[in-house]
């Protein structure tokens, strides 16, 4: 939900990352984007299709430029594409997306299903992204299971592979995702001024999780939080409206009533007066020594969430429970 920062020394690190595939981390059946490029420009040149031919050369020749392309040079690309060559990448029958064989073939020499197992998730982890862009509810982390390395996240494209395989392991075209969140998205028609694009700017700050004012006077929350509506603010932003219409916000939120009702009460048994004092109490305790530096390292511990801005992408739920926490005056 937060703005991902990438500085230019990222960018560069990404890039070696995926161009160099013999870097200690890859396995030897990988030969690399830009040698799989290769080969699929011999097959198509053998089989005297030009355009598939001469399209390659082109991802090859540009092949550093394409990986770092921006998000806006993406887009008009995209409807470059769409404009002239569609049908030589996807055809569209609905909402169903069919790739053509040439799309399929161009993922797979660029590698993208390769890089997906390792090199993908070095890079955001490298971010401490741990949580889905799109809805901050699940994890997006990597585990390990039968000694061997899994993930219960999956990677988005934000302009679709399925129609753009061009930009497949393109930067600035790649997210973590929750499963959910993936499915959901699909192959939508992605355009900036409708929908939040992770890497321009932050969802999270164009709106908030509310609740109904009446629920804080009651004297027992819990004993009503069934009772409690999960509702998101600002929905005349067509961004807001967009992006809470694709994903289910709404709908994900409401299964949380019973997190809003336990911070309501924390903030009622836990005020800040008593909590800097708790704070205080615990590191005098200790010689002094400052074990939880500041009172913001105990609200995160208290509340199990960064629920501070710009700290939402590190732990699932952290918009969620830090807008609940300021609204019940935990704050």
């Amino acid at each position: 939900m937060d703005k991902i920062e990438i500085k230019d020394i990222d960018v560069e690190f990404y890039f070696n990352l995926i161009k160099e595939p013999n870097l200690g981390i890859r396995r030897i059946d990988f030969i690399g984007p830009l040698r799989g490029l290769e080969n699929l420009m011999t097959e198509y040149f053998s089989l005297k299709l030009y355009f598939e031919y001469y399209f390659i050369c082109l991802v090859h020749k540009h092949f550093e430029k394409i990986v770092k392309m921006s998000p806006k040079s993406i887009e008009n690309w995209c409807k470059y594409i769409d404009k002239k060559y569609k049908i030589k990448f996807y055809n569209q029958h609905g909402e169903k997306t069919n790739s053509t064989k040439f799309t399929e073939k161009l993922i797979d020499a660029l590698g993208y299903k390769k890089l997906q197992e390792k090199e993908l998730k070095i890079h955001f982890k490298k971010h401490g992204i741990n949580s889905c862009v799109y809805c901050n509810c699940q994890y997006t982390v990597n585990f390990i299971n039968n000694q061997k390395e899994a993930s219960n996240y999956q990677i988005d494209h934000i302009f679709p592979k399925s129609k753009y395989p061009f930009f497949s392991v393109s930067l600035f075209n790649l997210v973590p995702s929750c499963a959910n969140c993936n499915l959901n998205k699909g192959s939508i028609k992605f355009e900036l001024d409708k929908y939040c694009h992770p890497y321009i700017e932050s969802f999270s700050v164009l709106f908030n999780f509310a609740i109904d004012e009446d629920i804080k006077s009651l004297t027992s929350v819990i004993k009503k939080e069934s009772e409690i509506k999960i509702e998101i603010t600002n929905k005349k932003n067509l961004k807001v409206k967009n992006h809470d219409e694709l994903f289910d916000l709404t709908g994900i939120y409401s299964n949380f009533s019973n997190i809003a009702a336990e911070i309501i009460e924390l903030g009622r048994f836990l005020p800040k007066s008593k909590r800097e004092e708790l704070l205080n109490k615990y590191n005098s305790e200790n010689s002094g020594t400052k074990l939880i530096p500041d009172i913001e390292t105990l609200d995160r511990i208290i509340l199990r969430a960064y629920p501070n801005s710009n700290a939402h992408n590190e732990r699932p739920l952290s918009k969620f429970i830090g807008d609940i926490a300021r609204y019940g005056d935990y704050f």
